[in-house]
């Protein structure tokens, strides 16, 4: 009996998610794209700070930033789903 369907699915999902906030990250490190986010020159965001928090599918998404991504210095993570891992 293999994996579930939807369990390959929510995988899948988290993969792409954990990615999408690994880029974004690497995205606001550059000053052109804050100055396009906020809509003029002058803001920085201090990424020596940079902290991440999320809920359910978002903590599950947080908890593989944070061992892939270097830059995340803090985490917040409130009740991670985590019934779709199986052991392998």
């Amino acid at each position: 009996m293999g994996e579930p369907e939807i369990t390959k699915a929510r995988r899948k999902q988290l993969d792409e998610r954990v990615q999408e906030i690994i880029d974004l990250i690497g995205e606001l490190s550059d000053p052109t794209t804050v100055k396009d986010v906020f809509g003029k020159d002058g803001i920085e965001l201090d990424m020596e700070k940079l902290s991440i928090a999320g809920h359910s599918f978002g903590g599950a998404s947080v908890l593989n930033v944070i061992r892939k991504c270097s830059q995340v210095k803090a985490a917040i993570v409130m009740d991670p789903a985590t019934n779709f891992y199986t052991k392998k």
